[in-house]
Order: C-alpha cells, then structure tokens, then sequence
C-alpha cells in the first residue's frame, strides 16, 4: 500500500464533538447508486477510514492517499475544499494514467475546522444550503481503479495533486478573469486606437460572449510587447492568475508567434487553437483542446 499526505489520526483522535452519525450520512448519501453491492458493514468503514484520513486538513491543503482495495483493485481517497470541475478534472488525469475509473463517491461535507485544520463540526446538510457562518464545503472523493504498483500509484497523486491545484487556482480567479474580459472587450468598443473599428466591436462582441458562460478561462497573465520582442523561452508572468499564477507554463511566443519576428499582432484580438498536451493545461475537466485568446492593448 503506498499513502501520502495522510493525517495520522486514529479513533482516539477524533473529537467527541463529531457526530459520526450525521457525517455517515453525509458521506453515503449517494453510496447505494456510486457503489453498488457493498454491505452496510463495509460502507461504514469505508466512512470511518475516509474520516481518519481528513479528521486533520490545514487550510488550502489536499490531502492524498491510495491504498489496496483488494487483490484487484485500488483506491485514492482525497479531502479537499469543493470546486467546480473536480470530478470531470479526476477523470480525464485516471484516463491519461490509463487507469479508467471504475467507481468514485463523491461526498460533499459541510464542516467547521479549527485554527490547526482539524474538524470541529460535521454538519447534517445538503451542500446546496446556506453555508453556516465559518464552515465550509469540502469534497471527500473515494476513486477506485484496477490496482495500482506502488510507483504506479505515487506518480497518479503526484499528477491528481497538480491538476487539483489548477482547479482551485482557476475557480479561485475567475471571477476577476471574466470581469477583465469584459473590461477589455469595453476597451475595445470604446477606443480602437489605430484598428478598425468594426473590428473592435466585434472583438469586443466576442470577448462579452465568451464571458457570458461560453468559455471556460483557465488562466490569464499580461505582457508588454517589449517584454515579448526580447523574450527568451523562460519568460516569466508579469501578471497572472488561474492556472498560470501556478505551476503551468505556456510561452506566449508559441501563441503569439508573430512577437518573435518583434512585430505586433495586426489585429487587437488573436483566437489560437493548439493542442493542451503540449503546456499542461489540459488537466481540468474534460482534458479537451484549449484555445488561446490575446488582446493587444
């Protein structure tokens, strides 16, 4: 068995305060349709050893671990704060290990945690209410897959733990990510400069578009075209957010190929398509194409 970034918490260590029974609840609420055929004896140990595991999780931590179902199969159970595109992202990083999933719980637990991370309160709710003051939602994930080696297993969390990273950079900065897009698309409108202005209105028509629920912003960062002309293939970020405020690197000169010659883009607006693979940034939901979109300014 091969486990990482797991609490060591025992029965003893979880607090009176917890009502095993209401987190119990919680954690298989969903268990009779996402693992079907188990026994009511081997569901409440499933519960009480996924508690184990996240009893103790500082805040802005993921915890990680995989473990040996049986002969056949193994388990990565995680304990992280909830975001959008968890389960899709999991998914896609399993099918790229080449280990499809073939069951995968997903809880989610309202629960109040004290200033060291540990759980003080598991809270009898559905996720879709209204948070109490000071707890928070958190996804318990119980995967399972054929059975994993042991160096087989480190690499898939080491990959699980990146890609759960990116969500939560990229949850975490949308909002403001959508807001500059709309930002720029006024921008655009408003003040063309030296470009067509018909142009710009409908690069600006396309960028309120794209804020308005039909594209998925993953990452942002910012770059003068002095910067750009003179940039080596190590440039750095000079503002980011999302993804690549993280560890994922794209070199802009790869979707700004026209910057490598030191000559500005011809129009305000670059839509590139290119393959996500090649900078990494395909781990969030489905794993699909990843367009890149520039705006002059």
């Amino acid at each position: 068995m091969s486990e990482t970034q797991t609490s060591d918490a025992s029965d003893g260590d979880i607090s009176p305060q917890i009502d095993l029974e209401a987190f119990r609840r919680r954690y298989l609420a969903h268990a009779a349709r996402q693992l079907p055929g188990r026994t009511n004896r081997e569901l409440s140990a499933l519960a009480r050893e996924h508690l184990e595991l996240g009893v103790v999780r500082p805040d802005g931590e993921t915890l990680i671990r995989s473990h040996d179902m049986d002969g056949d199969t193994s388990a990565i159970d995680i304990v992280t704060p909830d975001a959008p595109f968890l389960v899709d992202s999991i998914r896609a990083e399993f099918d790229r290990a080449g280990q499809p999933v073939s069951r995968l719980l997903h809880p989610q637990i309202v629960a109040s945690r004290d200033a060291d991370g540990r759980i003080e309160m598991v809270y009898d709710l559905d996720d879709n209410v209204e948070v109490p003051k000071g707890a928070i939602i958190e996804a318990w994930m119980h995967i399972e897959s054929d059975r994993l080696e042991p160096a087989d297993a480190e690499r898939l969390i080491a990959s699980l733990r990146r890609v759960l990273n990116d969500v939560h950079l990229a949850a975490a900065d949308a909002p403001a990510m959508y807001a500059l897009i709309r930002e720029l698309a006024d921008r655009l409108t408003d003040d063309p400069g030296e470009f067509d202005r018909e142009a710009s209105v409908e690069a600006g028509d396309l960028l309120r578009w794209l804020a308005d629920g039909n594209f998925l912003i993953l990452g942002h960062a910012a770059y003068s075209a002095a910067d750009l002309a003179g940039a080596g293939p190590g440039i750095s970020h000079s503002q980011a957010s999302g993804v690549l405020r993280g560890d994922t690197q794209v070199s802009p000169l790869e979707v700004l190929p026209a910057f490598r010659s030191g000559a500005p883009p011809a129009q305000y607006l670059q839509v590139v398509r290119v393959d996500d693979r090649l900078f990494g940034v395909g781990d969030l939901a489905s794993g699909a194409q990843a367009d890149y979109r520039a705006v002059q300014q």
